[in-house]
């Protein structure tokens, strides 16, 4: 998330949860038991169920990790800010950065992960329903694992590089400082 995100209310932040977590659990749902018109509206139920579920679950310890792993919101500020820009504060503290980083790392690992999962929900979509290719509702729900584990390759592509320019950044930058 940016920084934009963690200034507003947590009741915003909450809304904004509900609202991803109810289209990404829609979609798998909807991709693995089909568009029926009898069973949509318990599915949909079941879905808002989870997505406020979700969303209660990253508004309260989402923050919480933000704070363990960073010490304050302003430190993740300025971490997200320099990872987006590539341009450091002017006073850093590089074994922190450095921590910081290496949590990113894992992050982005997970990221593919998560990308490969999205593909392998693709295929058996596909697979499992060959005799329903021919279906509209087929070809939305794997036309969309397709192009989220796509973007998610993308965006884990671009975050390797930030990372690794930032990581140069600190190093040079703790190079610089003399030491007290």
């Amino acid at each position: 998330m940016d920084t934009w995100f963690y200034r507003l209310p947590k009741a915003a932040r909450f809304v904004i949860y509900t609202a991803i977590s109810f289209g990404v659990v829609g979609v798998v749902a909807l991709g693995f038991t089909g568009v029926h018109t009898e069973s949509l509206v318990r599915t949909l139920v079941q879905v808002a169920v989870i997505a406020v579920a979700v969303a209660a679950a990253c508004t309260i310890f989402g923050e919480r990790r933000l704070r363990r792993d960073f010490g304050s919101i302003e430190q993740f500020v300025d971490y997200s800010r320099a990872l987006r820009t590539g341009e450091l504060p002017a006073r850093i503290e590089p074994d922190a950065w450095r921590g910081w980083l290496n949590r990113s790392r894992r992050q982005d690992r997970l990221l593919a992960v998560f990308a490969c999962l999205l593909l392998v929900a693709w295929l058996l979509r596909i697979l499992a329903h060959p005799s329903e290719a021919s279906q509209w509702g087929i070809w939305i729900t794997t036309s969309l694992y397709a192009l989220l584990a796509i973007g998610s390759m993308v965006s884990w592509q671009l975050r390797r590089g930030r990372i690794s320019r930032l990581a140069a950044a600190v190093e040079q930058r703790a190079a610089e400082t003399p030491i007290d």
